[in-house]
């Protein structure tokens, strides 16, 4: 019982930020759909959210936020190739991934920033 919870929380923790960075991917990209998008996401972020759970279990305390900034790091790539082949190109220094990955922690941050200014921490 305990592992579908696990489960049903690492596909949330995948598509739950996915949904929510669709669109500015969708912007972003001018020609991908809300799906392509949704699935480009989710493959870059289930990256992030295996190498988490991985090094929760093997890495020891210290090396977690490395293990997550190269996870990142590695989504940002993935989703950068995924859209390439889709035929977006990349334009300036950033690909989309690292677009993508900046706007969800932009995202993040402005949630974070909402909750605390309500007094829920």
């Amino acid at each position: 019982m305990e592992w579908l919870v696990f489960l049903v929380g690492l596909v949330l923790l995948i598509a739950a930020p996915a949904i929510v960075v669709a669109p500015f991917l969708m912007y972003l990209s001018q020609t991908l759909t809300f799906f392509q998008s949704f699935r480009i996401l989710a493959a870059g972020f289930a990256v992030i959210a295996l190498i988490s759970v991985v090094g929760a279990y093997v890495l020891p305390t210290a090396a977690l936020g490395l293990s997550t900034l190269v996870g990142t790091c590695l989504a940002g790539a993935i989703i950068t190739r995924l859209a390439a082949k889709e035929g977006v190109a990349k334009r300036g220094l950033l690909g989309v991934g690292a677009k993508s990955v900046l706007s969800l922690l932009a995202v993040s941050l402005v949630v974070v920033g909402v909750l605390y200014l309500a007094g829920a921490f």
